[in-house]
């Protein structure tokens, strides 16, 4: 299954090789504007992290701080230090949200204390694996108490559905397994479990390239988080992960034009173990489907494709025709979300079938070619429907609608 964190873009900073001790002082920088001073604090938060500096890192804390938010941050400091990060930054950004402590009252949360809430972008590389940024927004609240500033807290929006990104390394320490082409990331209690997914990838990968013709990274992180709910906080999900065995995310970048940051697999160990080997290593090539077309994907394509596509290839391109039950259109987003094992199972097996279609009308290289020309349509005037169709016309020389029909007379 693919899925996509919904966060906007940040440009690269510094990386954790070669940076000094870190300071504890956070001082004034030549002016009293909170963007800039803040940001220095995010500095030395990155330095601390960079040299294993924990004092350093704590001592960005608001010495007022609630004590389990002083508790969860030491957590995801050890947590962090495991992980083999480059590029890892920090930094301050108003351009979409401004400062969200504006009038919200978090200086009498926070002992009338001046108080800044802006976005705080998170950017960074698993070392090897990703050939792109991952990013992340936090949602921090600083400081100034005495004429410094701290962080404060992470959760003063939570009420308003604003939550930070969250990565399995800021629940506490983790366990890297790697491989030629995987990276996996458990708890440590979970190490075993992790050196055998990655086992299950590298097989899943052999069938994979003897299927996929277009280039890519060929590398991939895979997280295997401890439980669904853990699973569906590190998602950002609400809605319920159980009927799912794997995700696959990205984040859309729309800061200039539109491109993704680094995919992740997501395995739910509960689900996985109840699968066969076979299983488990067919559901990992429909993951990697989405995990290599995550450069390829645009704004505007839809749901049934990013699914046809991979199960088309999982199932090593056969031609299937509608399933039985399947309503009279093409499936729509919110279908491959909601409802019961069965209906999903319907949902998606509609999916497939249409991107079978399109390979008897196009060839076996159709369903990709589809999925590159609506994924190309980027930075361009017209609504979803206006593009997706524009681009099935270049694609396969028929409309949305002849598409549909034809496909539901088969």
């Amino acid at each position: 299954m693919k899925g996509a964190r919904l966060l906007v873009a940040a440009a690269l900073i510094v990386g954790l090789c070669g940076l000094g001790q870190s300071s504890l002082a956070v001082e004034a920088i030549g002016n009293d504007d909170a963007t800039s001073r803040v940001q220095a604090l995010l500095d030395v938060r990155v330095r601390a992290v960079a040299s294993g500096d924990k004092d350093a890192f704590m001592a960005t804390l608001d010495p007022q701080a609630d004590p389990q938010f002083r508790e969860t941050q030491s957590l995801a400091f050890e947590g962090i230090r495991t992980v083999p990060l480059v590029d890892y930054a920090l930094r301050v950004r108003l351009d979409d949200a401004g400062d969200l402590g504006a009038g919200s009252g978090l200086a009498d949360r926070h002992g009338a204390a001046r108080a800044f809430l802006p976005e705080t972008r998170q950017t960074y590389r698993l070392a090897g694996y990703d050939d792109r940024a991952a990013i992340g927004s936090l949602w921090l609240t600083y400081v100034e108490r005495d004429g410094r500033w701290y962080v404060a807290a992470e959760d003063d929006l939570a009420d308003l559905g604003v939550t930070s990104t969250r990565d399995l390394w800021d629940f506490g320490p983790v366990a890297v397994a790697t491989t030629p082409h995987f990276m996996v990331l458990t708890k440590p209690e979970k190490a075993e479990r992790g050196r055998a997914l990655a086992a299950i990838g590298e097989e899943a990968m052999a069938s994979f390239r003897s299927r996929w013709k277009l280039p890519w990274s060929e590398k991939v992180p895979m997280i295997v988080p401890g439980t669904p709910q853990e699973e569906a906080r590190l998602l950002g999900q609400a809605r319920d992960v159980a009927n799912f065995a794997a995700f696959v995310t990205y984040t859309p970048i729309r800061d200039n034009g539109w491109s993704t940051t680094a995919p992740r697999v997501y395995a739910q160990e509960a689900n996985s173990l109840t699968l066969s080997r076979a299983q488990q290593v067919s559901n990992m090539i429909h993951e990697l489907t989405h995990a290599a077309t995550s450069h390829l994907s645009g704004p505007f394509t839809p749901t049934w494709v990013h699914e046809g596509l991979a199960e088309y290839v999982r199932l090593g391109a056969t031609v299937t025709t509608p399933p039985r039950g399947h309503p009279d259109r093409l499936p729509l987003n919110s279908e491959f979300t909601a409802g019961d094992a069965d209906s999903l199972r319907l949902i998606y097996a509609g999916a497939t079938s249409v991107m079978s279609y399109v390979a008897r009308l196009r060839g076996p290289a159709g369903p990709t070619e589809l999925f590159t020309a609506i994924g190309s349509r980027r930075v361009v005037a017209g609504s979803p429907a206006y593009n997706v169709d524009a681009a099935v016309r270049d694609s396969t020389g028929q409309s949305i609608a002849d598409l549909e029909a034809g496909w539901l007379r088969r």
